[in-house]
């Protein structure tokens, strides 16, 4: 099926839902600001492309969650250190999200869903249906990287319609920002029948140690992404202690992707049945916290939130 292409939908206010996720134990610091936080990079990102973000709270209820889905353009896993490795609440939600959006183009209805690092990840372990399909160790946390891009590529719904400059400047420079210590090899990729049948491998690479892991997956069928860098950080997180590129070719490439994700967010035709739904549900009800200090200069900002509905 092709899903490269785009329509004329005349409507224009395109939204996409960020799933929000408990705070780690490393963030205990921050915990009397709320129970669980999306980053505020992640929501810049999604509007750097045209589009505003709604978020839900990993513990809504079944019910709110279909509310939701049904009212915005798309879905949108952010990156962190939730637990995606057995069934609890924020695992369900995703879950139930992934399932939504499969539906929703089985039946027609364009959807597009973008995971970052731990939402890649979190790709991977739901169409697996193997909580062990990650391999951890990866020293692959605060390491820029080129990608080693495959075959499968050239011809993919992601890189469609990146223009040459930046296919080559992801192909050369160091310019994805990789934060993460489990992932998913290509062994473990191609040898999981679900995995291989689902998700085509765009691009792969090698840890500082040269442990090999899939950087970038995209589904057969439907428009469902996986990247295992952060292509929000180059554009919005300015880490003191951390090499992440803010090259011009690197903005370049991380709006692409945004502007890309964001683009078959315009071929789903939801919306939400009221004015004041949408105005209670976008993030703009929510004020930004600074939070660079807290984070030991990781993060610019963040949203938090006192969960549930």
């Amino acid at each position: 099926m092709d899903w490269s292409g785009s329509t004329g939908f005349s409507f224009c206010r395109y939204s996409l839902t960020i799933i929000s996720r408990t705070q780690p134990n490393s963030e205990d610091n921050l915990s009397h600001f709320g129970s669980s936080m999306i980053y505020a990079s992640y929501v810049k990102w999604v509007e750097a492309a045209g589009g505003r973000a709604v978020p839900i709270h990993y513990d809504s209820s079944p019910e709110r969650i279909t509310e939701l889905f049904n009212s915005v353009n798309g879905v949108l896993y952010m990156g962190g250190a939730s637990d995606i490795q057995s069934y609890n609440p924020y695992y369900n939600a995703g879950l139930q999200l992934f399932e939504l959006t499969k539906k929703a183009n089985e039946a027609g209805k364009h959807t597009p869903l973008w995971g970052t690092c731990l939402g890649h990840e979190f790709l991977a372990v739901m169409v697996s249906e193997d909580f062990n399909i990650l391999d951890t160790g990866f020293k692959a946390e605060n390491l820029s990287l080129p990608l080693d891009f495959t075959n499968e590529a050239k011809d993919s719904v992601m890189f469609a319609h990146a223009p040459q400059s930046v296919m080559e400047s992801l192909a050369i420079e160091k310019i994805t920002s990789n934060e993460h210590g489990m992932g998913v090899t290509p062994s473990r990729f191609y040898g999981n029948k679900k995995l291989n049948d689902f998700f085509k491998v765009l691009s792969t690479n090698k840890d500082r140690v040269g442990a090999e892991f899939v950087s970038a997956f995209e589904a057969r069928d439907f428009p469902i992404f996986g990247v295992q860098f952060h292509p929000e950080k180059n554009v919005f997180e300015f880490e003191k202690h951390h090499d992440t590129s803010h090259t011009a070719s690197a903005i370049s490439a991380a709006l692409y992707m945004a502007t890309e994700f964001i683009n078959h967010a315009r071929r789903n035709p939801n919306t939400f049945a009221t004015e004041k739904g949408e105005y209670d549900a976008l993030i703009y009800a929510h004020e930004p916290t600074r939070t660079y200090t807290q984070t030991g200069g990781h993060f610019e900002q963040m949203y938090f939130f006192n969960n549930t509905d």
